[in-house]
This record gives C-alpha cells, structure tokens and sequence, in this order.
C-alpha cells in the first residue's frame, strides 16, 4: 500500500511544512518497513512465547494506530520517519508470531498453511492498492510541471490515512477475535482431563508448569531450527521490495517524463 501512496504523501508533505522535500525524500519510506520489518520479525516468536499471540497481536494493533496518528498528526519527515519504523516493528512481530500459531494447529501442512497466510498478506497489498487509488487519485491525474501532485489530489492523502487507519483497526479487532492461541487450548483440554482423573489442585500446578516449559522454550526452537523460516523471511523480503521498485519506479519514471515535459 505504502509503495502505492509513497508519492501522494510525499507531494502531501511538500504542501504542508516541508517545502524544500525532494521526490527522492519520499523513496526510502518503504525500505525502511521492509527492513525493520525483517528484522523484528526475529523478536516476533519470542514475544508469542512470552504473552501469547492473542496479546501479541494487540500489541502490534496499539503500534499501528500509534504510527498512523502520528502521520495524522505531523508533516515533518522526521516524524514521518519514525511512523515507518513503528511500522515495521508492528509488521514484523505479528508476521511470524501468527503464522508460527497457524502451523501448530496443522504440522503436517505448514507449506499449505504458509501459502494460504502469505496469499491473503499479499492480496491486501493488491487491495489497498486498488482502495488507495480510488480516494486519492480517481482519476489518474499526472503530476505538476515540478513532478509534484496537485494541492487537492495530496489533501486526499490525509483521508486515505484516516481511512486505512479505522479499516485496519476493524480488521485487526476482528482478526483477534478469530485468534486461538494453540497453547492455551491445549492447557484447557489437559486441565479438563486430568480434572476428571486427578486432584485439581495436582492437575493445575502439572499444567501451568508444562503449558510454561513449552511456552518459553518450544516455539523459538520450532521456529527457528529449520531452513524454512528464513527461505520465508528472505522470500517475503524480495518478494516486498521487487513490487515496490516496480510500482514506485513506474510512477516515477511518470513524474520525471511530467517533468520533463514542462521544462522541454
């Protein structure tokens, strides 16, 4: 999405406060989630191990709308620089934490689950793209003679942001709602049994002392004592800036052609 609205924003940045920014000011905005985001996606499992996913997850929603309120709220690049980074810590401790609770409920089909999740992670950006587009420029209008959009067309960037803010936290209220934290089920299901056969009191102290010893010690192992974690990490992080190099240097390559035009 970011790849998408980089130039709106950047032009909605030059409008406001920040008169001297560049176009090339605006091109490290998305390297700079990617490769936040792939880093904290190291700390994702730990954290999963610590608190549990469903806390996890609520903690990464906190992050987003902290980083989208501060884009709300500011024009300086400075800040605006921070917001990325917010973003690609939040991306990044959600990204594996999620997908490591999706491959213990289906161990057998870890590449079908990793599919299903890294195609609806991947149809989102196809979304948004369609979405961010459809409230800040419906009508594909080109750039201004300095490669900058018109005042109206960068305005609208504010409204995507407002917009995409109130649709993530929807999804992610819902998206956590819809999280069961593999653990914590089978804590459950133990207790019920033992209950039935075995003193309570035995059977709680038995499960919270299991339930804590795979907690903090099995899911960082799992995770990460494979290969296949990393072919995702590499894969998600080649895959992420090859579409926005693509994106944002063909409408660059628009900017400069308007650009050059003007000054011809």
């Amino acid at each position: 999405t970011w790849s998408n609205i980089n130039s709106y924003f950047v032009s909605y940045l030059k409008l406001h406060d920040s008169p001297t920014i560049e176009l090339v000011d605006g091109y490290f905005l998305m390297p700079i989630i990617i490769f936040i985001s792939n880093i904290a996606t190291y700390f994702g499992p730990k954290i999963d191990a610590k608190i549990g996913v469903k806390k996890c997850v609520s903690l990464t929603l906190v992050m987003v709308v902290l980083a989208h309120l501060m884009l709300l709220s500011t024009t300086k690049l400075s800040m605006v620089y921070c917001a990325m980074i917010i973003f690609g810590v939040a991306i990044g401790f959600s990204y594996m934490a999620v997908m490591r609770n999706a491959w213990l409920y289906f161990p057998d089909k870890k590449g079908l689950i990793s599919g299903v999740i890294l195609f609806g992670y991947g149809l989102s950006a196809l979304i948004f793209t369609w979405v961010s587009d459809s409230i800040v420029n419906p009508k594909f209008e080109k750039v201004s003679a300095n490669g900058f959009f018109a005042p109206e067309i960068a305005n609208r960037t504010y409204n995507f942001i407002f917009a995409l803010n109130v649709i993530l936290v929807a999804m992610s209220i819902i998206g956590y709602l819809m999280i069961f934290d593999y653990y914590t089920l089978e804590s459950s299901k133990e207790q019920n049994v033992n209950s039935q056969v075995n003193n309570i009191g035995t059977a709680k102290k038995a499960i919270t002392s299991t339930s804590s010893e795979i907690r903090t010690n099995t899911p960082i192992k799992e995770v990460f004592s494979g290969i296949q974690v990393y072919q995702i990490i590499a894969m998600n992080f080649c895959t992420l800036y090859f579409c926005y190099m693509v994106t944002n240097t063909n409408r660059s390559c628009g900017q400069l052609n308007t650009l050059n035009e003007g000054l011809v």
